[in-house]
């Protein structure tokens, strides 16, 4: 079977490092890399790049990781005719996701990688960072995915509803609640077609 695109940029990344590091993946590369079997299946929901959440207290030490930006750098040269990429270094306080997501991480194994140490957040931390975009097709089809794999009850999303720690900007916090207003709808929806039956 062919290497999924984010295994190509991490395979590629973890040859440029001369050091470990630590990621953990957000996004559709934590979908595709973090679930066995893939959430979204091996030839859905293509994505081309890798999208990665980083704690705040280790944002310092990776400012001053020269090696990591370096093989960074190289590997985004390296794949820029295949037009992948890894840009998208996210603070926790920029991305919509649960208190204390850290703890309940998932470590991800990638066979062969030396120095990259991987993970992904727990399915509903990763559904939360999908919530940003309420109005994205592949966004809602995401977090359908996730609901129906790990077969969350309203009652564990609404919890998690409650300990979300959204960025303080306008348009985030609005988008979360109509994200909000779209899960609501969906077990709104399957109660009444259960009482339909």
């Amino acid at each position: 079977m062919a290497p999924s695109n984010p295994e190509i940029i991490l395979r590629r990344l973890d040859e440029e490092l001369t050091v470990r590091v630590e990621l953990t993946l957000i996004g559709r590369a934590a979908l595709v890399l973090g679930y066995d079997p893939p959430v979204l299946g091996w030839d859905s929901g293509v994505t081309y790049d890798v999208d990665v959440v980083i704690p705040l207290d280790e944002e310092a030490a990776l400012d001053r990781n020269e090696p990591f930006w370096v093989a960074l750098e190289r590997t985004n040269n390296l794949l820029r005719n295949s037009e992948l990429f890894l840009s998208h270094i996210f603070l926790e306080n920029q991305v919509i996701i649960g208190e204390g997501w850290r703890d309940r991480r998932v470590p991800m194994l990638l066979s062969g990688v030396g120095n990259l140490v991987l993970f992904r957040p727990a399915s509903i931390d990763l559904l939360l960072t999908k919530m940003a975009r309420a109005d994205d097709p592949a966004d809602r089809a995401d977090i359908l995915q996730l609901i129906e794999r790990e077969r969350f009850s309203l009652e564990t999303i609404e919890a998690a509803f409650g300990s979300a720690r959204c960025p303080d900007e306008a348009d985030l916090r609005e988008q979360f609640e109509k994200s909000k207003s779209f899960v609501r709808r969906l077990f709104a929806d399957r109660v009444r077609q259960n009482n339909r039956r």
